[in-house]
Protein backbone atom coordinates (compact mmCIF):
# COMPACT_ATOMS: atom_id res chain seq x y z
CA UNK A 1 0.00 0.00 0.00
CA UNK A 2 1.37 3.41 -1.01
CA UNK A 3 0.56 6.38 1.23
CA UNK A 4 1.10 10.11 0.82
CA UNK A 5 2.92 11.46 3.86
CA UNK A 6 3.91 14.92 5.05
CA UNK A 7 1.41 16.68 2.77
CA UNK A 8 0.03 19.81 4.42
CA UNK A 9 -2.45 20.39 1.59
CA UNK A 10 -4.05 17.01 2.28
CA UNK A 11 -4.93 17.91 5.87
CA UNK A 12 -5.63 21.62 5.44
CA UNK A 13 -9.00 22.92 6.62
CA UNK A 14 -9.81 24.16 3.11
CA UNK A 15 -9.23 20.72 1.60
CA UNK A 16 -11.08 18.89 4.37
CA UNK A 17 -14.12 21.16 3.96
CA UNK A 18 -14.44 20.32 0.26
CA UNK A 19 -13.94 16.60 0.81
CA UNK A 20 -16.47 16.57 3.66
CA UNK A 21 -19.03 18.35 1.48
CA UNK A 22 -18.73 15.74 -1.26
CA UNK A 23 -18.81 12.78 1.13
CA UNK A 24 -21.87 14.17 2.88
CA UNK A 25 -23.70 13.78 -0.41
CA UNK A 26 -22.09 10.72 -1.98
CA UNK A 27 -20.77 8.79 0.99
CA UNK A 28 -17.23 7.58 1.75
CA UNK A 29 -14.95 7.05 -1.24
CA UNK A 30 -17.10 9.13 -3.60
CA UNK A 31 -14.19 11.53 -4.07
CA UNK A 32 -10.44 11.14 -4.49
CA UNK A 33 -7.59 13.50 -5.25
CA UNK A 34 -6.29 12.97 -8.76
CA UNK A 35 -3.51 13.75 -11.18
CA UNK A 36 -0.86 16.37 -10.56
CA UNK A 37 -1.23 16.74 -6.80
CA UNK A 38 -0.84 12.98 -6.27
CA UNK A 39 1.98 12.67 -8.80
CA UNK A 40 3.92 15.61 -7.40
CA UNK A 41 3.44 14.45 -3.81
CA UNK A 42 4.97 11.09 -4.72
CA UNK A 43 7.83 12.78 -6.58
CA UNK A 44 8.56 15.34 -3.87
CA UNK A 45 7.56 18.25 -6.11
CA UNK A 46 5.59 21.37 -5.12
CA UNK A 47 1.79 21.13 -5.21
CA UNK A 48 0.25 24.02 -7.12
CA UNK A 49 -3.32 22.82 -7.69
CA UNK A 50 -5.52 20.27 -5.95
CA UNK A 51 -7.88 18.46 -8.30
CA UNK A 52 -10.56 16.01 -7.21
CA UNK A 53 -12.37 13.25 -9.12
CA UNK A 54 -15.80 12.16 -7.94
CA UNK A 55 -18.51 9.66 -8.75
CA UNK A 56 -21.12 12.37 -8.11
CA UNK A 57 -22.82 13.82 -11.16
CA UNK A 58 -21.93 17.48 -11.86
CA UNK A 59 -25.27 18.83 -10.65
CA UNK A 60 -24.95 16.81 -7.43
CA UNK A 61 -21.40 18.07 -6.95
CA UNK A 62 -22.55 21.67 -7.31
CA UNK A 63 -25.44 21.13 -4.90
CA UNK A 64 -23.18 19.44 -2.33
CA UNK A 65 -20.67 22.28 -2.41
CA UNK A 66 -23.36 24.93 -2.00
CA UNK A 67 -25.06 22.96 0.79
CA UNK A 68 -21.81 23.09 2.75
CA UNK A 69 -21.75 26.88 2.47
CA UNK A 70 -18.91 26.92 -0.06
CA UNK A 71 -18.83 28.71 -3.40
CA UNK A 72 -19.46 26.51 -6.45
CA UNK A 73 -18.64 27.64 -10.00
CA UNK A 74 -19.77 25.45 -12.95
CA UNK A 75 -16.55 26.03 -14.89
CA UNK A 76 -16.95 23.13 -17.32
CA UNK A 77 -20.28 21.55 -16.55
CA UNK A 78 -20.65 19.83 -19.96
CA UNK A 79 -17.47 17.91 -19.25
CA UNK A 80 -18.33 17.36 -15.61
CA UNK A 81 -16.22 20.04 -13.94
CA UNK A 82 -17.27 22.24 -11.03
CA UNK A 83 -14.83 24.48 -9.18
CA UNK A 84 -15.27 24.75 -5.41
CA UNK A 85 -13.78 27.69 -3.56
CA UNK A 86 -12.82 27.03 0.05
CA UNK A 87 -10.94 29.63 2.08
CA UNK A 88 -10.22 31.43 -1.21
CA UNK A 89 -8.56 28.34 -2.66
CA UNK A 90 -10.03 26.79 -5.84
CA UNK A 91 -10.53 23.03 -6.12
CA UNK A 92 -11.41 21.65 -9.55
CA UNK A 93 -13.84 18.75 -9.11
CA UNK A 94 -14.62 16.56 -12.12
CA UNK A 95 -17.04 13.67 -12.43
CA UNK A 96 -15.54 10.34 -13.49
CA UNK A 97 -15.75 10.09 -17.28
CA UNK A 98 -15.27 7.90 -20.30
CA UNK A 99 -14.84 9.07 -23.87
CA UNK A 100 -17.73 8.42 -26.25
CA UNK A 101 -16.30 10.06 -29.37
CA UNK A 102 -13.01 11.84 -30.09
CA UNK A 103 -11.74 13.64 -33.19
CA UNK A 104 -8.14 14.43 -32.29
CA UNK A 105 -9.06 17.78 -30.76
CA UNK A 106 -12.25 17.43 -28.73
CA UNK A 107 -14.06 14.65 -26.90
CA UNK A 108 -17.68 13.85 -26.15
CA UNK A 109 -17.84 12.23 -22.73
CA UNK A 110 -20.26 10.17 -20.67
CA UNK A 111 -20.20 10.12 -16.90
CA UNK A 112 -19.43 6.93 -15.01
CA UNK A 113 -18.85 5.67 -11.48
CA UNK A 114 -15.99 3.40 -12.56
CA UNK A 115 -12.56 4.61 -11.43
CA UNK A 116 -10.79 2.29 -13.88
CA UNK A 117 -12.75 3.74 -16.81
CA UNK A 118 -11.75 7.23 -15.77
CA UNK A 119 -8.10 6.22 -15.49
CA UNK A 120 -8.16 4.53 -18.92
CA UNK A 121 -8.92 7.83 -20.70
CA UNK A 122 -6.02 9.76 -19.14
CA UNK A 123 -2.79 10.50 -20.98
CA UNK A 124 0.11 9.07 -18.94
CA UNK A 125 0.20 6.43 -16.24
CA UNK A 126 1.80 8.74 -13.67
CA UNK A 127 -1.16 11.12 -14.17
CA UNK A 128 -3.73 8.34 -13.64
CA UNK A 129 -3.17 8.23 -9.88
CA UNK A 130 -5.76 8.86 -7.17
CA UNK A 131 -5.59 9.27 -3.39
CA UNK A 132 -8.28 9.24 -0.73
CA UNK A 133 -8.62 11.61 2.21
CA UNK A 134 -6.23 9.54 4.31
CA UNK A 135 -3.54 9.64 1.65
CA UNK A 136 -3.89 6.07 0.38
CA UNK A 137 -2.87 5.97 -3.27
CA UNK A 138 -4.89 4.09 -5.88
CA UNK A 139 -3.12 3.08 -9.09
CA UNK A 140 -5.64 1.61 -11.58
CA UNK A 141 -3.04 1.04 -14.32
CA UNK A 142 -0.76 -0.78 -11.88
CA UNK A 143 2.26 1.18 -13.15
CA UNK A 144 1.68 4.82 -12.24
CA UNK A 145 3.40 4.75 -8.85
CA UNK A 146 6.45 2.99 -10.30
CA UNK A 147 6.57 5.46 -13.21
CA UNK A 148 6.51 8.42 -10.82
CA UNK A 149 9.36 6.91 -8.80
CA UNK A 150 11.45 6.24 -11.91
CA UNK A 151 10.56 9.38 -13.88
CA UNK A 152 9.00 7.41 -16.74
CA UNK A 153 6.53 9.10 -19.09
CA UNK A 154 4.42 6.27 -20.50
CA UNK A 155 1.02 6.55 -22.17
CA UNK A 156 -1.97 4.79 -20.63
CA UNK A 157 -2.66 1.77 -22.83
CA UNK A 158 -1.86 2.06 -26.53
CA UNK A 159 0.07 5.29 -27.28
CA UNK A 160 -1.39 5.65 -30.77
CA UNK A 161 -4.93 5.41 -29.44
CA UNK A 162 -4.23 8.04 -26.79
CA UNK A 163 -2.65 10.39 -29.35
CA UNK A 164 -5.44 10.00 -31.91
CA UNK A 165 -7.89 11.01 -29.18
CA UNK A 166 -6.05 14.32 -28.82
CA UNK A 167 -2.95 15.19 -30.85
CA UNK A 168 -1.93 17.67 -28.17
CA UNK A 169 -0.65 14.63 -26.27
CA UNK A 170 2.36 14.56 -28.60
CA UNK A 171 3.47 17.90 -27.19
CA UNK A 172 2.52 16.82 -23.68
CA UNK A 173 4.80 13.78 -24.02
CA UNK A 174 7.72 16.13 -24.64
CA UNK A 175 6.64 18.61 -21.98
CA UNK A 176 6.21 16.00 -19.26
CA UNK A 177 9.57 14.47 -20.12
CA UNK A 178 11.17 17.92 -19.73
CA UNK A 179 9.52 18.37 -16.33
CA UNK A 180 9.55 14.87 -14.88
CA UNK A 181 11.45 12.47 -17.15
CA UNK A 182 14.56 10.55 -16.16
CA UNK A 183 16.80 8.30 -18.23
CA UNK A 184 15.72 7.18 -21.69
CA UNK A 185 12.27 8.00 -23.11
CA UNK A 186 9.67 5.32 -23.69
CA UNK A 187 10.44 3.98 -27.18
CA UNK A 188 6.87 2.98 -28.03
CA UNK A 189 5.57 6.39 -27.05
CA UNK A 190 8.31 8.18 -28.96
CA UNK A 191 7.64 6.15 -32.11
CA UNK A 192 3.92 6.93 -31.86
CA UNK A 193 4.70 10.64 -31.55
CA UNK A 194 6.95 10.42 -34.61
CA UNK A 195 4.43 8.61 -36.78
CA UNK A 196 1.44 10.75 -35.79
CA UNK A 197 3.24 14.11 -35.69
CA UNK A 198 1.31 15.51 -38.72
CA UNK A 199 -1.78 15.52 -36.50
CA UNK A 200 -0.32 18.51 -34.64
CA UNK A 201 -1.36 20.67 -37.60
CA UNK A 202 -5.02 19.96 -36.71
CA UNK A 203 -4.67 21.72 -33.36
CA UNK A 204 -5.43 25.37 -32.76
CA UNK A 205 -2.49 27.74 -32.62
CA UNK A 206 -3.54 28.73 -29.10
CA UNK A 207 -3.29 25.17 -27.75
CA UNK A 208 0.07 24.60 -29.44
CA UNK A 209 1.54 27.84 -28.11
CA UNK A 210 0.34 27.14 -24.57
CA UNK A 211 2.04 23.73 -24.56
CA UNK A 212 5.25 25.18 -25.95
CA UNK A 213 5.28 27.89 -23.31
CA UNK A 214 4.89 25.29 -20.56
CA UNK A 215 7.70 23.22 -22.05
CA UNK A 216 9.95 26.28 -22.13
CA UNK A 217 9.19 26.87 -18.44
CA UNK A 218 10.93 23.60 -17.51
CA UNK A 219 14.29 23.86 -15.77
CA UNK A 220 15.97 22.41 -18.86
CA UNK A 221 13.58 22.16 -21.83
CA UNK A 222 16.48 20.97 -23.98
CA UNK A 223 16.07 17.52 -22.41
CA UNK A 224 12.75 17.14 -24.22
CA UNK A 225 14.03 18.62 -27.48
CA UNK A 226 16.81 16.05 -27.65
CA UNK A 227 14.71 12.97 -26.84
CA UNK A 228 16.40 9.92 -28.31
CA UNK A 229 18.60 12.00 -30.59
CA UNK A 230 21.40 9.40 -30.42
CA UNK A 231 19.16 6.63 -31.73
CA UNK A 232 17.97 6.35 -35.30
CA UNK A 233 14.28 6.27 -34.40
CA UNK A 234 14.73 9.14 -31.98
CA UNK A 235 16.55 11.19 -34.61
CA UNK A 236 13.69 10.68 -37.07
CA UNK A 237 11.10 11.55 -34.43
CA UNK A 238 13.05 14.66 -33.50
CA UNK A 239 13.11 16.07 -37.02
CA UNK A 240 9.54 15.22 -37.92
CA UNK A 241 8.02 16.62 -34.74
CA UNK A 242 10.17 19.75 -34.74
CA UNK A 243 9.11 20.38 -38.35
CA UNK A 244 5.50 20.31 -37.19
CA UNK A 245 6.30 22.66 -34.31
CA UNK A 246 8.00 25.07 -36.69
CA UNK A 247 4.77 25.21 -38.71
CA UNK A 248 2.81 25.94 -35.54
CA UNK A 249 5.22 28.59 -34.30
CA UNK A 250 5.03 30.43 -37.62
CA UNK A 251 1.41 31.13 -36.73
CA UNK A 252 2.67 33.36 -33.92
CA UNK A 253 2.57 36.20 -36.42
CA UNK A 254 -1.22 36.06 -36.19
CA UNK A 255 -2.66 38.78 -33.92
CA UNK A 256 -5.00 36.41 -32.07
CA UNK A 257 -2.17 34.07 -31.12
CA UNK A 258 0.14 36.94 -30.29
CA UNK A 259 -2.41 38.14 -27.75
CA UNK A 260 -2.81 34.62 -26.34
CA UNK A 261 0.94 34.19 -26.03
CA UNK A 262 1.32 37.42 -24.11
CA UNK A 263 -1.42 36.36 -21.70
CA UNK A 264 0.48 33.19 -20.81
CA UNK A 265 3.95 34.72 -20.70
CA UNK A 266 3.55 36.40 -17.32
CA UNK A 267 2.72 40.00 -16.54
CA UNK A 268 6.39 40.88 -16.00
CA UNK A 269 6.98 40.65 -19.75
CA UNK A 270 3.95 42.55 -20.97
CA UNK A 271 4.42 45.87 -22.65
CA UNK A 272 8.21 45.95 -23.03
CA UNK A 273 9.92 44.17 -25.91
CA UNK A 274 7.18 41.55 -25.98
CA UNK A 275 5.77 41.83 -29.47
CA UNK A 276 4.26 38.70 -30.97
CA UNK A 277 6.94 38.73 -33.68
CA UNK A 278 9.74 38.72 -31.12
CA UNK A 279 8.11 35.92 -29.15
CA UNK A 280 7.78 33.90 -32.32
CA UNK A 281 11.49 34.45 -32.95
CA UNK A 282 12.31 33.34 -29.40
CA UNK A 283 10.45 30.08 -29.86
CA UNK A 284 12.13 29.57 -33.22
CA UNK A 285 15.50 30.00 -31.51
CA UNK A 286 14.64 27.26 -29.06
CA UNK A 287 13.36 24.86 -31.71
CA UNK A 288 16.20 25.46 -34.17
CA UNK A 289 19.08 25.78 -31.70
CA UNK A 290 18.08 23.79 -28.59
CA UNK A 291 21.61 23.49 -27.24
CA UNK A 292 22.63 27.11 -27.67
CA UNK A 293 22.66 29.87 -25.09
CA UNK A 294 19.94 31.73 -26.98
CA UNK A 295 17.51 28.95 -26.09
CA UNK A 296 18.12 29.48 -22.39
CA UNK A 297 17.66 33.23 -22.85
CA UNK A 298 14.40 32.66 -24.70
CA UNK A 299 13.15 30.31 -22.00
CA UNK A 300 13.89 32.83 -19.26
CA UNK A 301 12.06 35.56 -21.16
CA UNK A 302 8.85 33.63 -21.72
CA UNK A 303 8.55 31.19 -18.81
CA UNK A 304 7.73 33.42 -15.84
CA UNK A 305 4.54 32.43 -14.07
CA UNK A 306 3.88 29.23 -16.01
CA UNK A 307 2.93 25.96 -14.33
CA UNK A 308 3.99 22.49 -15.51
CA UNK A 309 0.45 21.09 -15.77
Amino acid sequence: MTMLTGQDWLKSSATRAVLAALEASGGPDCARFVGGCVRNALMGRPIDDVDIATSLKPEDTEAAIRAAGLKAVPTGIAHGTVTAVSERQPFEITTLRRDVTTDGRNATVAFTDDWAEDAARRDFRLNALYADGEGQVFDPTGQGVADAAAGRIVFVGDPRTRIREDYLRILRFFRFFAWYGQGEPDVEGLEACRDLAPGISRLSAERVSKELMKLLAATDPRAAHGLGVDREEGHQAHHRIVAQLHDGVEQLQRPRLGQHLRQHAGSRHRGHGGSRVRRGQQLHQFLRHPLGGQAADARRQVSTGLQPF
